[in-house]
């Protein structure tokens, strides 16, 4: 059983390094700033729930960048295994408007609605959270209580496979 956290203590000690853990996040992403927030929003998150294994008295600022550190090498691995990326080729929103005024909105809805249910129970649960809650991947994975990585892996193979299973369909109501 974990120790019961002191909630103002955590938010007290580790506040004051927020901003230097966003800097530092931005630099490890890049300058992707959305990244970067995802990454010192897990940040937290781990270290609150790690934070009865703190030891009073040392570097809380050495610890807390450690586990930043950890965040973004670990996501950036889960990426380059998984080659995620925030949206597959050809798979951004404008082009999904493109495709959608060449058909009928009713049948464009329930293709997509027959697509969504036919995306795996943890594809779909993922891919609701991202698009209808525009949850982050860390927000998700709080909720779900997966790591980050699955996350981002679970919503990269559901967009693929929504993509895949859209452009099927097109192609048969072309034909």
């Amino acid at each position: 059983m974990r120790p019961e956290i002191n909630t103002q203590e955590f938010e007290s000690s580790t506040y004051p390094h927020r901003d230097s853990l966003f800097r530092a996040a931005m630099r490890m992403c890049g300058g992707d700033s959305e990244t970067a927030e995802d990454m010192v929003q897990n940040t937290y998150l781990k270290a609150f729930l790690n934070f009865h294994r703190f030891k009073a008295g040392t570097n809380l600022r050495a610890w807390l960048f450690r586990i930043l550190a950890n965040n973004v090498i670990s996501t950036f691995r889960h990426r380059k295994v998984a080659k995620e990326a925030p949206y597959p080729d050809g798979f951004e929103p404008d082009h999904a408007q493109a495709v959608a005024p060449s058909l009928d909105f009713e049948q464009v809805s329930d293709e997509i609605k027959q697509a969504l249910e036919d995306l795996p129970h943890s594809y779909r649960e993922v891919f609701l959270q991202a698009a209808m809650d525009d949850s982050t991947y860390g927000e998700i994975a709080r909720r779900l209580g997966l790591p980050v990585g699955t996350v981002m892996s679970r919503l990269w193979r559901a967009r693929r496979q929504l993509r895949r299973s859209l452009e099927s369909r097109e192609a048969v109501s072309l034909n």
